[in-house]
Formats: structure tokens, C-alpha cells, sequence
């Protein structure tokens, strides 16, 4: 009996045997090469840091892997926060909707995986206030008022305007009305440029505007008043815009003088001393002024103002 069993027993087959081992090792390789594709493909790495750069729009990047579906940046913030998804590694500003000026964000970003299980994890938050550029202003013209106006700018407080009249460039700066009178300065070949300001630190000036470019023919109004103090033979004259030069007529006379106003409620004061001309005047019966033609872009076309002597 006992040899008819060991008769039974077969010998191993030793090349199935290795044909098995080896079938499992490839087996075994397969399935760890998938594993490590997977994992090479959605990993639970990091991308660095978010980098802010500052040009004339702030952007925000985070370093490229194409083995993932897309890119995720999150501002979080004390009172709000704000995700977006990108497929490019960098977004702008402008591609940021809810950003508030002057709040500080903790700025983050992941890559994205086919499903959210895949995404990688967030790098480590980085600091960032929010801070705007102005737009900048379009303006538009009035040749029958002389006017020069613009689009209101969001957020902004005043404006600072530059006008270059020939070899004469002014600067009004913080001025908070949205238009510009051109019969401030002289007439002539006329630039005048807009930049948009706000109080908020954080909202910065605009760019100036594109260059507005006109021929302005500027003619001057009438004078308000004008007296003269016999004992200290000052002259002052009241006007409604800004002059250079004012003519005084004395015994039939035109002299042209050189003024600067002072202004007060609105008006311009000119003081002219014309102690120089005393004897003349105790002789004269009348005295008259006008602003001074200047040239074809500056007139004065009313009737001189009678000079009243106290």
C-alpha cells in the first residue's frame, strides 16, 4: 500500500514552476507600474510659493506641471474668500473678481486632478494688500463752452491736469470736478492731459490720459472793477479769470503790465503800483483798463473799465 502511494506522487515540473514565478513577477511589476504612474500623475506635492509680480497689472504664478488637469488659487482673507481655477499657471488681476482695496489675502494654490480627490496640496500661503490702478480718463471737448470734461472715475477723488499752451505748461492738481474750463490759461496751440487720484493708499493714480490736442481762441472777459488809492497810488483791479498782462490807460495813454492774481471768493485781484506815474495821473481827468490782446488766440474786445479814484 505504501508503495502504491508513493508510486502516486508526480515529480515537480520545474519549468511550469519558473513559468508561475515569473508570470507573478511581471504581475507584481505591472501593477506597481500603474501605482507609480498614478502617483506620478496626482501626487500629493505641493507647488511652491505663488509668485506676485508687479507690472502695469499685478500677476500671480505658480510653477508649471503638466501632468495635472489645471491650476487653483485661493485669496482668503478675514472677511471673504476667492477661488479660482485656471488651466494656465498664471492669472492677472483682472481675472480676480471680488478683490477689495487695501485687504490683506493669504494667497495659495494647488494643481488640479481629474476629480478634487487628485488635486495636489496647497503650497504655503503668502501675504498680499490689494492695491488698484485708476483707470485713466477720456476726454472730450466743447468748442462752443470751452470745456474740457471726462468720464467719472470709479473711486476717485480728484484729478490732476497739465496744459501746455505754447511755451506755457500749468499743473491743477486735486481738482475734484470731472470738466476744465481752457479760459484758465492763454489760447493757442492748446495739449492738455488727465490723470485720475484717489485718497485710498491703495488705489493708485492712473495713467494720464492720451494727449488732447486743440486750437484755442480764448477771448477775455470784461473786468469786474477797478480803483485807485491816490494817497499809496496802488491800483487794484477785480476780474473773472487768471491774466498776464493788463493795459492801463493814462492821459490817452496805453502802458501794459505785467500782473499776478491773488485769488479771493472766487474772483481775481490784480494790485498794480503806479506810483511811478503820480505826476501823470494828478494831471489826468480819466483813467481806463483792459486786459492786454496778446495775440490771435488772446483778444479783448470789450469796452475798457473807467478807473474809480478814492
Amino acid at each position: 500500500m505504501e508503495e502504491q502511494t508513493k508510486a502516486e506522487k508526480k515529480p515537480i515540473d520545474k519549468k511550469k514552476f519558473w513559468l508561475i514565478v515569473g508570470g507573478s513577477i511581471i504581475g507584481v511589476a505591472i501593477i506597481v507600474g500603474i501605482l507609480l504612474a498614478f502617483l506620478l500623475n496626482y501626487n500629493s506635492t505641493a507647488p511652491d510659493k505663488v509668485q506676485i509680480t508687479n507690472q502695469e497689472l499685478t500677476y500671480f504664478s505658480i510653477n508649471a506641471n503638466d501632468n495635472y488637469h489645471g491650476y487653483r488659487f485661493v485669496f482668503e482673507s478675514d472677511s471673504d474668500s476667492i477661488t479660482v481655477n485656471s488651466e494656465e499657471n498664471v492669472i492677472s488681476q483682472n481675472d480676480i473678481e471680488g478683490l477689495v482695496a487695501g485687504r490683506r489675502y493669504q494667497i495659495s494654490a494647488c494643481y488640479l486632478g481629474q476629480s478634487e480627490g487628485a488635486n495636489s496640496d496647497y503650497s504655503q500661503p503668502v501675504t498680499w494688500i490689494c492695491t488698484f490702478k485708476l483707470d485713466c480718463p477720456e476726454l472730450v471737448y466743447d468748442n462752443h463752452t470751452n470745456i474740457i470734461s471726462w468720464n467719472p472715475i470709479e473711486n476717485a477723488d480728484f484729478y490732476n491736469i497739465i496744459v501746455i499752451s505754447g511755451s506755457q505748461t500749468k499743473t491743477f492738481e486735486h481738482v475734484a470736478t470731472n470738466n476744465f474750463d481752457l479760459n484758465q490759461v492763454d489760447g493757442g496751440i492748446v495739449k492738455v492731459y488727465v490723470s485720475a487720484l484717489s485718497s485710498n493708499p491703495y488705489l493708485y493714480q492712473s495713467d494720464f490720459s492720451t494727449e488732447f490736442s486743440t486750437e484755442f481762441y480764448k477771448t477775455f472777459k470784461s473786468l469786474v472793477s477797478a480803483t485807485l488809492d491816490r494817497e499809496t497810488y496802488i491800483l487794484t483791479i477785480v476780474g473773472q479769470q487768471s491774466l498776464t498782462h493788463i493795459d492801463i490807460q493814462i492821459n490817452y495813454t496805453w502802458y501794459s503790465c505785467t500782473v499776478t492774481p491773488t485769488i479771493t471768493d472766487d474772483q481775481y485781484v490784480f494790485q498794480i503800483s503806479l506810483s511811478d506815474y503820480a505826476s501823470i495821473i494828478s494831471q489826468s481827468t480819466q483813467i481806463n483798463v483792459r486786459p492786454t490782446t496778446l495775440d490771435e488766440y488772446n483778444v479783448y474786445i470789450d469796452t475798457p473799465l473807467s478807473v474809480e479814484i478814492v
